[in-house]
Formats: C-alpha cells, structure tokens, sequence
C-alpha cells in the first residue's frame, strides 16, 4: 500500500492541487454566469484561467516541488503552452457534454425524470446538479488528464523544448536574412 502511493506521490500531490483549481474555477465560472450574466463557454474559460494561476504557483512549489535551478519563466512559458491546450479542450468538451445533457433531456424526459428521481434520494443533490455543472466538472475533467501529463513531463521538467523553440526561430530568422 505504502509502495502504491510512495511510487505515485506526484500524481496524489497534483490531485490536491488539481482539486483546489477545480474549485477555483467552479466558483468564479458560476458567479461570472450567474452575477455578471456571461454565458457559459466563456465564464468556463475564465474560470479556467483563475484556476490556472493559482496551479502555476501551487504546482511548482507543491506537486512537482523543482528543485534544479530553472528559470521560472521558462517554466511560465511552457505552463502557459500546456494550460492554454487544456483550456481549449476544456471548453469544448464542457460545451459539448452540456449540448449533450440538453439533447438528452429534451429527447428522453422520462429518463430525465427517472435521473430526477434518484438525486430525490440525496436531499442536497438536486439543488446542486444542473446542466451547467455537469458540463463544467466534464470539461475540466478532460483538460484534468492534459495538463497533468504536460505539466508532469513537459512544464516541470528540463526537456531542452524552450531552447529547441528558440534554436529554431533563431536559424528561421537567419536563413530569411
């Protein structure tokens, strides 16, 4: 057992960070939809991007803990890259499971009804769960699995990519020259 979470410590420690930006990006998401009247896709992703900052910060010192001298803006940078991809799946899936929902509940309202009937069971459940929800904890649970793998093997770790990039841009200017 101890073998189990020793061998996936990064992965439990990203979980806690993950669950933090999640409710982050939860509760800024809603208010900017239901105070400041933003619809959803976009109250999504600037919910998402609340949670981003805060993640940076956390996942640097906490999940993935960089010890080796590294330049912070380059970190930045890549967590930028990652997060922006994530924040484009993000979006869409959270757009299109909450279509999904919609169709779904339009096209089958016994189903509905009978799903109605099994949050009854729960008294707190269905003041919580609508439409909206289910389809941001959808979209953030896609970008979850991106940002997680790039971030782990790509933002926290030295991979040289940054200065590929630039190595690249560096010999496309001198050939245009």
């Amino acid at each position: 057992m101890f073998s189990v979470i020793r061998n996936n410590l990064a992965l439990l420690k990203y979980l806690l960070v993950a669950i933090t930006g999640v409710m982050i990006n939860l509760v800024i998401s809603e208010a900017l939809q239901s105070q400041l009247g933003l619809g959803f896709t976009r109250s999504l992703a600037l919910g998402y991007l609340a949670g981003m900052l805060f993640g940076f910060f956390a996942t640097r010192a906490f999940a993935f803990n960089t010890r080796e001298p590294y330049s912070i803006r380059k970190e930045a940078v890549k967590y930028i890259m990652v997060s922006l991809v994530a924040l484009v799946v993000t979006s869409i899936s959270g757009t299109v499971v909450l279509k999904f929902t919609t169709w779904g509940i339009e096209s089958y309202p016994k189903a509905h009804k009978y799903f109605l009937d099994i949050l009854n069971f729960f008294p707190i459940l269905p003041s919580l769960v609508n439409r909206d929800l289910i389809g941001r904890v959808a979209g953030i649970c896609f970008g979850f699995f991106i940002n997680y793998f790039g971030h782990r093997f790509f933002t926290f770790r030295n991979t040289g990519t940054v200065n590929f990039v630039k190595m690249k841009q560096s010999e496309y200017a001198s050939r245009k020259k």
